[in-house]
């Protein structure tokens, strides 16, 4: 199955990153099949630069004002049609790469928010455990090392070109998500 059909928006830069807003946001819009509803969905998908790595993320436009849009449970798709939103969500990082070809890429697998309020614990989320396995599937270790990091539902895309030093720049971009999006493990 394909990933469905990207379109980029816009890119959103910003002046004063000093609170920890991304330098620049390429913004993307797909609509996703619901045969459950027999309906298209809208979503947006984010690539956030912060010096040289991009965190990828994602929402149903519908959520776009929740508090909890990158983690609620919406039970509008079957699996496969989830599997084939991600999937055109990673689809980001190969247009990333060719504007910016050393740049390193990260995600974090949300926790849950369902209907019933539950909120789900930070490590080794649903999202995240679903995600590293699609990421070993997509993307291989020739252009980057992957890392995972199961405590804070994690991962981390090292770009093998532009990082001689591996494990310092895991480190590195680890430590600035971590301060960014206030990680703790």
């Amino acid at each position: 199955m394909t990933p469905y059909t990207l379109r980029f928006i816009q890119i959103d830069r910003k002046r004063d990153t000093s609170n920890g807003d991304p330098e620049i946001t390429h913004i993307y819009s797909f609509f996703a099949e619901s045969s459950k509803y027999k309906s298209l969905i809208k979503y947006i998908a984010r690539a956030e630069k912060y010096n040289d790595c991009f965190a990828i993320k994602y929402y149903c436009s519908r959520c776009k004002h929740s508090e909890y849009k990158y983690s609620r449970v919406l039970d509008l798709f079957t699996a496969v049609e989830t599997k084939r939103i991600m999937e055109t969500c990673a689809s980001v990082i190969p247009d990333i790469l060719r504007q910016y070809p050393n740049s390193s890429f990260a995600f974090n697998g949300s926790r849950t928010y369902d209907r019933a309020n539950y909120i789900e614990g930070p490590h080794r989320t649903q999202r995240y455990r679903i995600y590293t396995e699609l990421v070993r599937r997509l993307f291989g270790e020739k252009i980057f090392y992957i890392t995972h990091f199961d405590e804070s539902s994690s991962c981390i895309f090292i770009n093998r070109k532009a990082n001689n030093n591996i494990d310092a720049a895991k480190t590195r971009i680890y430590d600035m998500f971590a301060n960014i999006y206030q990680i703790t493990v």
